[in-house]
């Protein structure tokens, strides 16, 4: 069995006394956001069945704009790991990925470990909500 990685979007993360993880408002694969207004979220990044040893992994996020465009990296981060059980899990929680986007598009994740090439774990379907579509509320004089 090859490492497994699981990954997803939310809010926050918070770690209990007894070492359990509790996900805050966590994404179900869409994100709605205000047109150029900034949100922060974060990432729960599981890591199953690392050999043991040490170990090098990079994350690496972009945001792909709807219908082409550039191409943003949105992070990046590595990071030294050392695993001294491969039978326990490596979690990785970082947090504070700003965004403040101003068009439809996807967020991409990427993980390396080690040598091996950059994977996609998890993606992330930005929609910006359209202040536009809002109806005008006209005053009546009486």
């Amino acid at each position: 069995m090859g490492v497994m990685i699981q990954a997803l979007f939310c809010d926050d993360m918070r770690r209990d006394e007894q070492g359990t993880f509790i996900l805050v408002g966590v994404y179900p694969g869409i994100i709605f956001l205000e047109k150029s207004v900034e949100k922060s979220v974060g990432n729960y990044i599981q890591v199953s069945a690392l050999p043991v040893g040490d170990h090098k992994m990079r994350l690496r996020v972009i945001f792909e704009p709807e219908g082409g465009g550039k191409t943003l990296i949105l992070a990046k981060q590595s990071t030294s790991v050392s695993i001294e059980k491969t039978s326990m899990p490596f979690v990785v929680t970082p947090t504070g990925l700003r965004l403040a986007l101003e068009t439809n598009g996807v967020i991409r994740l990427f993980i390396g470990i080690d040598e091996e090439d950059d994977q996609e774990v998890t993606s992330l379907k930005v929609k910006i909500e359209d202040d536009s579509s809002e109806e005008e509320v006209e005053e009546v004089e009486g």
